[in-house]
C-alpha cells in the first residue's frame, strides 16, 4: 500500500528555442501578371530534445518493491543538423472586368516549425467589387493543404472563406463571412474541421 502522504515532485524546465534565419524576396511583372516569392531558412542554433526523468517507485511507494526504474528515450524535437525552408510564391492579375485573382503556393505555415512538420499550401482567392466600389464580392476564397502526397484522402485540409464586404465610406468596412473547414489527419487546420462559423467584422479607420 502507498503511504499516507506521498508525493512526488516535478521539476519541468522550459526554455525558448532559439533560430538562425536566413530570407530573401523578390518581386516582379511578367506581361501584367504579378508575381512573387519569399523564402526563409531556418536552423536552430542547437539541438533541443525533450528529456524525461522518471521519479523511482521504489521511494514513492516508501519501501523497496523491486519495481525496475522505468525509463524514456529523449526525442529530438529540433536537430541543430536539420536546417528547414519555408518559402512562398505567388502571382496576381485583374482581368479587364475587375476581377481580380490571387494564386500562392505556401510550403511550410508559420506556425510549422521543423522538417517533419511542414505541408504545403494552395491558396486561391478571386474577388470583384460591385456598384461603384461599394460592395467587395469575394465568392472564392480559400485553399486545399496537403501533409502527405502519398496519402492525401488522411492527410489534407480543405477550406473555403467566401466574404462580402460593404463600404459606406472611405473611411469603414463592414465584412460578413463563412469559414468552412474540413480535413483528415494531425495537422492544424486539419483539426479544426468541427470549428466552421460565420462572422460579420467592423473595420474603421481614423
Amino acid at each position: 500500500l502507498i503511504q499516507n502522504k506521498t508525493y512526488v515532485h516535478v521539476n519541468t524546465q522550459l526554455i525558448y528555442p532559439r533560430f538562425h534565419r536566413f530570407g530573401f524576396d523578390f518581386t516582379g511583372n511578367l506581361k501584367g501578371v504579378g508575381v512573387w516569392g519569399e523564402a526563409c531558412l531556418i536552423k536552430p542554433d542547437k539541438t533541443y530534445k525533450l528529456i524525461t526523468h522518471l521519479p523511482d517507485i521504489n521511494q514513492v511507494l516508501g519501501f523497496d518493491a523491486g519495481i525496475v526504474q522505468p525509463q524514456i528515450p529523449d526525442s529530438v524535437i529540433f536537430d541543430a543538423n536539420k536546417p528547414w525552408l519555408h518559402f512562398v510564391l505567388g502571382m496576381d492579375y485583374t482581368f479587364s472586368n475587375g476581377i481580380y485573382t490571387n494564386f500562392q503556393y505556401v510550403h511550410g505555415f508559420l506556425h510549422e516549425r521543423g522538417v517533419d512538420d511542414l505541408n504545403d499550401y494552395y491558396l486561391l482567392r478571386l474577388e470583384k467589387k460591385l456598384f461603384d466600389d461599394k460592395l467587395k464580392l469575394a465568392p472564392l476564397s480559400g485553399g486545399f493543404m496537403i501533409g502527405d502526397y502519398n496519402d492525401v484522402k488522411n492527410q489534407y485540409a480543405l477550406f473555403w472563406l467566401p466574404e462580402l464586404t460593404y463600404y459606406p465610406n472611405d473611411n469603414a468596412e463592414l465584412t460578413i463571412g463563412v469559414k468552412y473547414i474540413d480535413g483528415k489527419g494531425g495537422a492544424a487546420f486539419s483539426k479544426l474541421k468541427d470549428y466552421d462559423e460565420v462572422y460579420l467584422k467592423l473595420k474603421y479607420s481614423f
